[in-house]
This record gives C-alpha cells, structure tokens and sequence, in this order.
C-alpha cells in the first residue's frame, strides 16, 4: 500500500524503496513484539552459538530449496522446450506464488518462525501452536485458493492476454 500511493503521488522507483524499509521495519517490530524481545547490550556467546547453528540449517533448507527449483526448470526446459516452459512458470507465478497467498500467509508465517523458536523445547506447547497457526492460515488461505481457481479464466483474461489461456488448467 505505501508503494502504491507514494508511485501515485509521484516518487517513482522511491516508491518501492521506502515501501521496502518500512516492510522491514514493520516485520521487525512484529517479530519483536511477538517474541518479546528487545536488542541490549548483554552478549552471550553460548547463546550466540545456538542462533548461528539455528541458522545455518534454514539457510541450508533455502539453499537447498533455490537448486531445487533451479533444476527442476532446467529439465522441464530440456523436455518441454521454451514455449510449455513459459506456459509452465507463469501458471506457477499465478497458481503457487500468487499474490492472494503471499498476503494470507506471509505475515503469518514470518512471525512463527520467531515464535516456534522460543517454545522449541516444549513439544506440547509447539505442537498445540503449529495445530493453531495450521488452521487460521487453512481458514484463510483456502476460501482465497478456492476463489482463485473459480475465476481463473477471467483472472487470466483480466491480467494476461488470451495467448495464456492455456495456463487456466494449471492455476485452477
């Protein structure tokens, strides 16, 4: 929303900078706010240690999931050719990465992570939270989708040209 009214008012690519810093600045904030947590002098090394482990593997599961994709466009290039392959990432821009999903889930899921690392160590609670937090994101993520796949063609239309019209079936 800041992006949209400062490129209306004008500010050009300003826009999308100050709409990015304020994004980080807010997601921080919530994160701060959800985890109760405050930056300070006090250093613990021990502690230190346990933060870089921590990520070191979700860096390695983002690596992993980067040349995960990275391959899988490869062979489908390989054996689809240019053409199906196009047809192929946008069905999966509007049907996996689609702006509906991002917005229902995004806020969500960036404060979990803070939150499911303070409660780690009691598997009762973590699993009770994980059971919560699955059930708003499929009580607003799944009307969205549903939605979505109802008006796909017309969505299609709207957004592309009738040369995408073959991407319906996929984002559906």
């Amino acid at each position: 929303l800041v992006a949209l009214a400062l490129g209306y008012f004008g500010f050009a690519f300003w826009a999308l900078v100050v709409a990015h810093v304020i994004r980080s600045l807010v997601r921080s904030i919530g994160m701060a706010l959800a985890c109760r947590w405050w930056p300070g002098f006090e250093v613990s090394f021990e502690k230190m240690r346990e933060i870089v482990a921590f990520g070191l593997r979700i860096t390695g599961s983002h690596v992993i999931h980067v040349l995960s994709g990275t391959v899988q466009t490869g062979i489908l290039a390989r054996s689809l050719g240019a053409g199906d392959l196009g047809i192929y990432s946008m069905a999966g821009s509007l049907g996996k990465r689609n702006p509906l999903h991002k917005v229902s889930t995004s806020v969500l899921n960036q404060l979990s992570l803070p939150v499911f690392s303070k409660l780690q160590h009691d598997d009762a609670y973590l699993r009770r939270h994980f059971l919560k937090l699955s059930k708003y994101l499929a009580a607003i993520a799944i009307p969205l989708q549903l939605g979505m796949a109802l008006v796909a063609q017309d969505m299609v239309l709207l957004l592309l040209t009738v040369k995408w019209l073959a991407i319906v079936p996929f984002v559906q």
